[in-house]
């Protein structure tokens, strides 16, 4: 039969649907017909693998009718080795390819041989048989070279960097990659430099040999260029992105798919540049991100649409029901990962389904649906136990083990915890083995096994500190503990309320631990070794914050324009607009990575924040765990512990004061009466009560305190707070700080600059006294200068802010609660907010931010503050003034000149601002007046 003939024969195999036909095919096959139908099988194999089973059937058929060729039956067995390792069956194709080796062996077909031991690979390396793996490589390697076969050769090479690659030896990879490398460039196709080169990158990323890799990467891209390789080119940015995500390094990962996206865009590969979106979904949501993770996936699941790929927006909708369970809409999540559920089913996955039981199950879990987990968990497990998927498999045998916990089973949920983990392996990410981690040690506390639980806690605690070290921005480090301060949680109770209490430093370590739970990103940005440096702003930032700029602009005027009757005003599509400008720029700033940003490891002694205290001065640090409060009371000498009871009454008296507060800015008549007023005091001493009295013996011995509030705490007025009619601000001076930590920071910080004072001043129609509040401080502070009207502009604020030793800001405050990065000061040519003051250099003995609400933040994970305050903070201010809420404009103006004047008399920053205080409240007696200014910083 003729080379045209045996294809038509191959092609009249391939539709064939009749049996009988079938069998009257196979009888007129070709001399070569094996050989033939095992080409066609691996070429149709990942394209359209019904059509390979039918031939892989249509090879056993012909071997049957053929039963004294013996190398018909080795082609067969080799190409059904080759289905079930597509389908992920490993352990059969083994089994099948040493069938067909041994076959091969006895018919002395060498070459033959040798290519079934190299296929067989790569499922050994799955099965972690990794020395059976080396004897193939071995046997096949001998028979390339007799036969002088280069290409396989350097195919085998690659094979063996996979085995060392999976078996912890990248440097042995890297070796054997290269080799792979010499032997394609000699006899190799352009797609096999390209894989081997990616190949290479993997290996180096591994290593930590990020230029080397980026070098194997570049070059990867290069090649593929010069061959007209586009789509790989696209996929291998695409994929190194992916590994770094999959490993926890988020800060390369983000990096790379900003590169990948750029090359999808250059050369039009919609797919990839869906699966980049689609991808940092994911990350972004890990890490909980919410908001962006949201956008992403619907840009993703949009894309993918208009490809007509239902798998790929399927994935899609999953990621959306992620972002709905993180705002709590567990409903709505529900029922797009059923839609889901349809789509794959539709497509006939059978996994996906099972990880959609699994998220379900985690929903169902959370709204506390508990017998829905307990089905839906057994029904994902049924098949994920079964996959080539470890981590999905060991995250559903953790959210079983959480339902077993829940009732009482501690036994079964240790032994799932620790299966779990077994089934992860080394590489696992780390925030799975975390979770893992935290049942064990959650399960180890219930048995009233201490030391067990808090050897399973510390290592969880460890897998957040590496992950840490992973990330790029603030803005990262702070959402990754938004759902694992558990571990902190259960480290500190053991310590205080476990029989581990009774070790003599028990209390300390507990305090340490709260430093890493709290506040944590702050403070290592405090502490970054080496001075702050503003960042330098790209046209595209600076082109984007101008647009930013008009957006607000123009959404004022459309604002105005709704108010007095106009149905067109455009509010809803500017504010759309600035959302996404927004988003943008948090996705430029989290890109920028700074090399030499350094870290300092969290001190396990508190001695280095003791001596950071100065004498007669206390330190309280306030930390809930597991809905009780701590109160540790940190002197040069010593750590204290106070136990406060419950949040529960302390919630709700903070949440009656806040009531009083706002029903007074906004009915002062009804509310500025004798009752009024006795009202808002009663509520200041239910929480002195609450947060003071139990600690007020060693308290009364220190005349200054330093309060390091935590979580609704950072709202309290600690200074207004009274007992039996006395202000603590009567008896001490109060400073405020996000945590001890902080505090230690600053106060190790260099002398800010002397001498020099700038004020500026935005006059706004909601606040008309700022002009002349401006005028009256600067007239008070010697060598004041002050930018009134446009002269107090964003290039005089930076021109100020890195060498003067006061800053005074006058203007109107707007706290985004929304998105607190972007929290702001109204300059005269556009907005001042948290996001630019993260790319300032500023070096202010203290800065006055004389507006509403500059105090106000969102407390996110690890109690981190979101909003002006610690913008100013982290740019290198010493101290801030600023107001828990919204102010009154004329009391505002009254309160600056008396601080003023008394700190130009010389008295201390907390000394002025207790002195100011106790003027305004004589003259304006409601707490609303004068409670809500505080100092922060040292």
């Amino acid at each position: 039969m003729t080379g045209a003939s045996s294809q038509s024969w191959i092609a009249a195999l391939e539709y064939c649907e009749s049996s009988q036909t079938r069998e009257l095919l196979l009888q007129d096959a070709p001399e070569d017909a094996a050989s033939k139908m095992q080409a066609r099988l691996v070429a149709l194999l990942y394209t359209d693998r019904a059509v390979a089973k039918k031939i892989q059937q249509a090879a056993f058929e012909y071997a049957a009718l053929h039963p004294d060729d013996a190398s018909a039956q080795a082609y067969a067995q080799r190409g059904s080795a080759h289905v079930s390792y597509a389908e992920g069956e490993h352990q059969q194709a083994a089994e099948k390819y040493e069938i067909a080796a041994t076959a091969f062996a006895a018919l002395h077909l060498a070459s033959e041989r040798a290519r079934t031991l190299s296929s067989g690979l790569q499922s050994l390396i799955l099965l972690s048989r990794y020395e059976q793996a080396h004897r193939w490589a071995a046997q096949a390697e001998q028979i390339f070279l007799q036969t002088g076969d280069l290409l396989r050769l350097a195919r085998l090479d690659s094979n063996v960097g996979n085995i060392y690659f999976r078996q912890d030896r990248a440097r042995d990879a890297v070796a054997r990659y290269q080799r792979a490398l010499d032997g394609f460039r000699a006899a190799g196709e352009p797609k096999d430099i390209a894989a081997v080169l990616s190949n290479l990158a993997v290996a180096y990323t591994n290593l930590g040999e990020f230029r080397e890799a980026l070098t194997a990467y570049s070059e990867a891209r290069d090649h593929c260029q010069t061959h007209g390789l586009a789509p790989l080119a696209a996929q291998a940015d695409y994929n190194i992105a992916y590994l770094y995500f999959l490993r926890g390094d988020y800060s390369e990962a983000r990096r790379m798919y900003q590169i990948s996206r750029q090359h999808c865009e250059e050369h039009g590969d919609a797919y990839h540049l869906a699966l980049c979106d689609l991808d940092e979904a994911e990350m972004c949501l890990e890490l909980n991100l919410t908001d962006e993770g949201d956008a992403l996936a619907r840009r993703a699941a949009s894309r993918f649409d208009e490809l007509g790929m239902r798998y790929e927006r399927a994935k899609s909708l999953v990621s959306l029901a992620v972002a709905g369970s993180h705002r709590g809409d567990f409903r709505d999540s529900d029922r797009v990962l059923c839609h889901a559920r349809e789509l794959f089913a539709a497509e006939g996955n059978e996994v996906w389904p099972a990880l959609i039981d699994l998220l379900r199950a985690i929903l169902a879990f959370h709204a506390r649906r508990f017998q829905a987990a307990s089905h839906l968990s057994a029904l994902a497990w049924k098949t994920l136990a079964h996959t080539r998927m470890p981590g999905r498999a060991a995250h559903c045998q953790i959210l079983r083990g959480r339902l077993w916990l829940r009732e009482g089973l501690a036994d079964r949920a240790r032994a799932t915890a620790r299966e779990a983990l077994a089934r992860l392996g080394d590489d696992a990410p780390p925030s799975l083995r975390f979770h893992a981690k935290l049942l064990e040690g959650e399960a180890e506390e219930m048995q009233g096994r201490w030391r067990e639980a808090m050897s399973c806690y510390e290592a969880a605690r460890h897998e957040i500190e590496d992950l840490r070290g992973r990330l790029d921005t603030e803005d990262l480090r702070i959402s990754l503990l938004k759902d694992k301060l558990a571990v902190y949680e259960g480290l500190i109770s053991l310590y205080l309320e476990s029989p581990l209490a009774s070790q003599c430093d028990s209390v300390d370590r507990a305090l340490m631990l709260v430093q890493q739970a709290k506040s944590r990103s702050l403070a290592d940005r405090l502490l970054r070794i080496g001075a702050p440096s503003e960042d330098a702003e790209t046209p595209v930032i600076r082109g984007l914050r101008e647009d930013l700029n008009w957006c607000y602009r123009q959404i004022e005027i459309a604002v105005l324009m709704q108010r007095a009757g106009n149905p067109l005003s455009p509010v809803t599509e500017l504010k759309a607009k600035a959302r996404a400008i927004e988003a943008e720029l948090l996705h430029l700033h989290a890109g920028v990575d700074d090399p030499a940003e350094t870290f300092l490891q969290p001190s396990k002694s508190s001695e280095a924040l003791r001596t950071a205290i100065p004498k007669e001065t206390v330190l309280l640090e306030y930390f809930e765990s597991r809905s009780s409060l701590y109160l540790f009371l940190v002197t040069r000498e010593q750590v204290q512990l106070v136990r406060l009871g419950p949040m529960n009454p302390i919630r709700h008296a903070l949440k009656l004061l806040q009531f009083q507060l706002g029903r007074y800015r906004t009915h002062p008549d009804s509310h500025s009466t004798p009752s009024g007023i006795a009202v808002a005091r009663h509520h200041l001493a239910s929480l002195h009560e609450l947060l003071l009295a139990p600690a007020v013996e060693i308290l009364r011995s220190y005349r200054r305190w330093v309060v390091a509030p935590h979580r609704q705490l950072h709202g309290v007025p600690f200074s207004a707070l009274e007992a039996d009619g006395i202000c603590v601000f009567d008896q001490v001076e109060i400073i405020h700080t996000p945590s001890a930590s902080v505090y230690a920071a600053c106060r190790n910080r260099e002398a800010p600059p002397t001498g020099r004072a700038f004020v500026m001043a935005v006059p706004d129609p909601r606040s008309p006294n700022i002009e002349t509040e401006a005028a009256q401080v600067a007239s008070l502070i010697p060598n004041a200068t002050l930018f009134s009207g446009k002269a107090a502009s964003t290039a005089a604020f930076r021109e100020a802010a890195g060498h003067c030793s006061i800053l005074h800001l006058a203007a109107h405050g707007i706290f985004r609660r929304d998105n607190p990065m972007f929290s702001s000061i109204e300059l005269a040519d556009g907005r001042l907010s948290l996001f630019d003051l993260s790319r300032t250099r500023l070096n202010a003995g203290l800065v006055v931010l004389s507006a509403c609400n500059t105090g106000t933040a969102v407390s996110v994970g690890g109690d981190e503050l979101l909003g002006l305050m610690r913008g100013f903070l982290s740019s290198g201010a010493h101290n801030l003034l600023v107001s828990l809420w919204e102010v009154n404009d004329r009391s505002t103006t009254d309160f600056m000149v008396v601080f003023y004047r008394l700190l130009v008399q010389g008295c201390t920053l907390a000394g002025a601002i207790r002195g100011a205080t106790s003027e305004m409240r004589t003259r304006h007696p409601h707490p609303y007046f004068w409670a809500p200014f505080i100092l922060v910083g040292t």
